[in-house]
């Protein structure tokens, strides 16, 4: 059975499209920009895509996946545990499937499940992360609306509801909105450009 999450843990969740995603993603990285934060989705290409994506924001970000060399992925990983050592921000962007002992890293600020664990028991794991050794921490899940069951598994498991997080500047959103979409599109063409 998993372990649920200490009370140094604040967890919130945000329902929103699911093409929206990527936008709030950013949104919650720039408004905690000084923090570090590990990121967790379900493929690759939505880590490397969401990389890109807050690359453009000037968000230090770096990719892990299970499909990465390995030279690469333990490159990033040391660069990451620099990063927290010198209390820079950074993003770790990790697959569900990388092994979790990569991931041990003692002073994570923050936590965002950028899909929700579709296995509730994964849930305690991701986002307790963020409070280790007594530290406080922040957990944020993003549901979209195929999600919406796993969340209320996710409340049942740690019996307790998830409060919304707040958002205060929807005219931040639409700015990054714009900025989400127009890196989607080069991407997208950059990748057919490939392709053919």
């Amino acid at each position: 059975m998993a372990t649920v999450p200490r009370e140094e843990l604040t967890q919130e969740y945000r329902f929103l499209p699911a093409d929206c995603k990527d936008c709030y993603l950013n949104y919650i990285l720039t408004v905690n920009h000084r923090n570090t934060a590990m990121v967790f989705v379900r493929t690759s290409e939505t880590a490397h895509m969401l990389a890109l994506i807050l690359d453009k924001s000037g968000i230090n970000t770096y990719p892990i996946t299970s499909d990465m060399r390995e030279r690469r992925r333990l490159a990033y990983l040391r660069l990451f545990k620099t990063l927290i050592k010198y209390g820079s921000g950074a993003v770790l962007i990790c697959t569900d499937d990388v092994e979790s002992g990569e991931l041990d890293f003692p002073s994570v600020d923050m936590v965002v499940n950028y899909d929700i664990p579709s296995n509730s028991q994964n849930y305690p794991h991701s986002v307790g992360r963020a409070a280790q050794a007594g530290r406080c921490g922040l957990a944020i899940s993003l549901a979209n609306q195929c999600e919406v069951e796993n969340n209320i598994k996710i409340e049942k498991l740690i019996g307790k509801g998830i409060p919304e997080f707040p958002f205060y500047k929807e005219e931040d959103l639409l700015v990054l909105l714009e900025l989400s979409t127009k890196t989607k599109r080069l991407v997208a063409s950059a990748m057919f450009d490939r392709l053919n």
